[in-house]
């Protein structure tokens, strides 16, 4: 579980804070959506081991079976169901609810790497979100699930780029494999400066 390898080294002296961002590809039934169930797994098996963590959703629509969470809250959040363009859309007034002053996060948990300069860009430039100690932003942890890598995307144009600099901006992204990760590295070769690709080599972890 890659969330729960990253919070063995974070030991806050509260409760930690954790902002989730999806990745729905499955919207017409929400719940049988491999994210949604990946989550619920993960908040299951995080609240045998920690009892400090609250998780704040981000979700196309309010699901029950988070409800009986106690350390759970959910913000509803529009997301298109077509994967290309679920990558590409983002609506900062669809933010204001999660950028209000009420809320606060310790961490954010990423599953969707394109959104990331986005997500920075509004709670450090538009919300109180952001610590004014330079260096002290909350961290970025992501997954990825899913690579436009040459040969396996089928769409007429990629998001890699807006892939590869969203992974950049994280302190730590999870994948599946160590062949997805050399095969991700050899097409940001194409890409990124060589100075980039060691960065996005120290980023990417195997889970």
């Amino acid at each position: 579980m890659s969330l729960a390898t990253h919070l063995y080294d974070f030991k806050p002296q509260k409760t930690l804070r954790i902002l989730v961002y999806p990745n729905i590809t499955y919207a017409k039934d929400l719940e049988k959506d491999s994210y949604i169930q990946v989550i619920h797994s993960m908040i299951i098996e995080l609240n045998k081991i920690r009892d400090d963590l609250f998780f704040y959703l981000v979700m196309p629509k309010h699901l029950s079976m988070f409800s009986k969470f106690a350390n759970v809250h959910q913000f509803e959040m529009f997301f298109p169901s077509y994967p290309q363009n679920m990558r590409m859309h983002f609506n900062v007034k669809d933010w204001d609810i999660i950028r209000h002053r009420k809320w606060d996060f310790d961490l954010i948990f990423s599953h969707l790497p394109e959104h990331t300069l986005n997500i920075k860009n509004v709670l450090y430039n538009t919300s109180s979100h952001n610590p004014p100690v330079v260096g002290h932003q909350q961290p970025i942890v992501g997954y990825c699930h899913w690579f436009d890598i040459k040969d396996v995307v089928v769409s007429t144009m990629h998001a890699l780029n807006y892939n590869l600099m969203g992974i950049l901006e994280m302190k730590r992204c999870y994948l599946n494999t160590q062949a997805q990760k050399e095969l991700v590295l050899e097409e940001a070769g194409k890409i990124l400066s060589i100075w980039n690709c060691k960065k996005l080599d120290e980023i990417l972890t195997v889970q």
